[in-house]
């Protein structure tokens, strides 16, 4: 039973190259306990080829709910920098405020942080011929495998 669910969590896992903990700005206390718990379960089970910790960001949602945006922004801030977040947004999604920003933020340190092997080449089965593919062209730019 343990192994075959530790099995699944590291399948769960697999291949993570960056996170969004998100919590409700309405229910703070509750839901940071919760943060907790989750950024603690990515520390200890999940990491970058490389072996370092994968980038976390966290996002209080339902800002457009609150009053005092700035001090909101600045206790995150805060508790961002106490437990290892790379980073802290305000967010809503319903007005989608923020959202664009932290998913630019958290690629972006993906993208400039991390390296990234060429996936092996994949045999083209599609239409019977033996050409091998590969989602790099011969330029090494993305190949949409299409056109």
């Amino acid at each position: 039973g343990q192994e075959r669910f530790q099995e699944l969590v590291r399948v769960y896992y697999q291949n993570t190259r960056g996170v969004f903990i998100i919590y409700d700005l309405t229910k703070q206390k509750k839901s940071l306990k919760g943060v907790l718990e989750w950024k603690k379960e990515i520390d200890t089970k999940v990491r970058l080829p490389d072996g370092s910790p994968v980038p976390t960001v966290l996002l209080g949602n339902k800002c457009d709910m609150l009053e005092d945006r700035s001090k909101a922004q600045a206790e995150l801030d805060e508790f961002c920098q106490q437990n290892g977040f790379l980073g802290g947004f305000l967010t809503s999604a319903k007005n989608d405020t923020n959202v664009h920003e932290a998913t630019a933020f958290l690629v972006s340190e993906i993208l400039n942080t991390q390296t990234f092997e060429e996936p092996a080449a994949v045999k083209n089965t599609i239409g019977g011929d033996d050409e091998t593919w590969s989602p790099f062209g011969a330029s090494g730019s993305v190949n949409s495998g299409c056109c």
